[in-house]
């Protein structure tokens, strides 16, 4: 039996067989499987580069939004576990999932920033530091690249 694609290995052959083809979308964006599988592999080695290794799990606050579609892909792709956390939750919930799940690293969403501020002194240090970014950030330099 031959092995089964993981979510990075299917995006990756999707780009390369159907480039221009609509991949992802959300009420006002969409891209390419082209575009998706670059962004995503940018992402990944971002993620790697911040000392992140296989296995390591990345806490994600974000809205339902085609970044999340990036975001899961390059998980993937890096070997790392997504966590998805769900917006609505507080503070304390949110401190709560990150601390329990020992994720090395949190991507944030600029409007869910504060309920992160909150908590910043509470977030656990796994023997290096928990690496918080804002996700949009993370794309404004991840277009530069």
């Amino acid at each position: 039996m031959k092995d089964l694609l993981n979510f990075g290995e299917m995006l990756s052959a999707h780009a390369r067989l159907a480039p221009n083809r609509s991949g992802a979308r959300d009420l006002d964006r969409s891209m390419t499987f082209g575009q998706w599988n670059e962004r995503s592999c940018r992402l990944a080695n971002a993620l790697l580069g911040l000392g992140l290794a296989k296995g390591d799990r990345v806490a994600i606050l974000a809205y339902n939004c085609v970044e999340w579609c990036e975001i899961f892909a390059a998980t993937a792709k890096a070997g790392l576990v997504a966590l998805p956390i769900n917006f609505r939750l507080v503070g304390k919930e949110v401190e709560f999932i990150v601390n329990n799940a020992e994720a090395a690293a949190l991507i944030v969403q600029d409007e869910l920033a504060d309920v992160v501020e909150e908590i910043r002194g509470a977030l656990p240090d796994q023997g290096r530091s928990l690496h918080p970014f804002r996700h949009e950030a993370v794309s404004r330099r991840l277009s530069r690249l």
